[in-house]
């Protein structure tokens, strides 16, 4: 991720609007801690299920999603495939404790941006990888 004008001015913008899917109340406090040392205003909302991540996505104006694959109502493949249909070209980016190769590159293939082992998980680069994807996600669509 490059500091160049392109993200001083998502910085500047409005707060990016961030859907965390994620059922595990420990990883989500985890990431929500991780979040507050970000240095970019956002708006934060969480969901624990497949349902209530679609339900959102379908009313409000989420610019990214940090999409766990595992939740109450559904697993794997089946959450990502879905969240990918109702997303369209919005930001998805898998924070998982799966090192499943195959899912790795399917989910990258089919339209993640970017695959985050959990335990690897810092603020500084879950900063970087959420203002990475805003941004290649605002060039694309500009072009």
């Amino acid at each position: 991720m490059s500091n160049n004008t392109g993200t001083t001015k998502i910085i500047e913008k409005k707060p990016i609007n961030i859907l965390l899917v994620e059922d595990n109340p420990v990883d989500e406090k985890y990431i929500q801690e991780l979040l507050k040392e970000v240095k970019f205003n956002f708006n934060l909302q969480i969901v624990n299920n497949l349902a209530s991540a679609i339900d959102l996505l379908k009313k409000d104006d989420i610019d990214i999603i940090l999409l766990d694959f595992n939740l109450p109502d559904s697993r794997g493949l089946e959450t990502f495939n879905a969240i990918v249909l109702i997303a369209g070209s919005k930001p998805i980016v898998i924070i998982t404790e799966l090192k499943d190769e195959y899912l790795i590159e399917y989910t990258l293939k089919k339209g993640a941006q970017e695959y985050i082992m959990k335990s690897k998980l810092s603020s500084e680069y879950l900063s970087n990888v959420i203002l990475y994807c805003i941004e290649k996600s605002q060039l694309q669509h500009d072009l």
